[in-house]
């Protein structure tokens, strides 16, 4: 959400809010969640009205390529998305069918991403959205399964990632909401950077959620990655 300057101060955000909500809870939807800057957690943690709660941060984090690294997985580039039909991982994430993301990451106009899928043999485990910068390949984003729980098997697809990216670059990246489960994932080679634009996951429940072993209030219950945001 966004006001010109000329109009803030009015109420504007309140009243398109009241709209929002109504037809959430008329939809029966169980929460929403958003993604804010630093101005917009200001606003999320001073209103009442708002109702978001502040989960956690995004963070950047940075690592050196340049050797080959010891992953079982092989790297493929595609030119389109598929279904992987694996089992879902009871955390939470943005579940994007293969549609979706050929329209937002292939075809859409001005679209400039590398899509790999990683191989173990002849199946893929997961498929990569990478950015190209100047310097260094951001890893944009991943299509989440449960086999990525495992922060070996994790780890492998980043090693398998750096090999690919090692061909032309000697740094890459990727902004993931800081948690225990990426602590453990990037525990070896890289380090956090703080970005001049700083990002935070808001989450607003609208009814009382289902009994699940996850909570969505944790932060250690969420995979999203900068792909999500941006």
């Amino acid at each position: 959400m966004a006001t010109l300057p000329a109009y803030r101060g009015q109420g504007l955000m309140r009243e398109l809010s009241h709209h929002v909500y109504t037809d959430v809870d008329t939809e029966k939807f169980k929460l929403s969640f958003g993604f804010s800057n630093a101005a917009g957690v200001r606003v999320d943690r001073n209103s009442r009205n708002y109702g978001y709660s502040v989960i956690g941060q995004f963070r950047t984090f940075y690592s050196w390529v340049g050797w080959r690294t010891s992953t079982t997985l092989t790297w493929r580039v595609s030119d389109h998305f598929v279904e992987l039909n694996q089992q879902l991982p009871e955390v939470f994430f943005l579940d994007q069918t293969p549609q979706h993301l050929d329209w937002r990451y292939i075809h859409k106009p001005e679209a400039s991403y590398t899509i790999l899928d990683m191989l173990d043999g002849k199946n893929i485990v997961t498929q990569v959205i990478l950015k190209q910068n100047k310097s260094s390949v951001n890893i944009f984003k991943l299509v989440w399964n449960k086999k990525l729980e495992d922060p070996k098997v994790m780890q492998q697809v980043i090693s398998t990632i750096k090999d690919y990216v090692a061909q032309s670059y000697r740094l890459v990246s990727m902004m993931v909401i800081e948690n225990a489960f990426w602590k453990k994932v990037l525990k070896d080679g890289w380090w956090p950077r703080l970005t001049q634009q700083q990002f935070f996951l808001t989450v607003k429940p609208h009814s009382a959620l289902p009994a699940k072993k996850v909570d969505v209030l944790n932060v250690d219950e969420w995979r999203v990655m900068g792909g999500d945001l941006l």
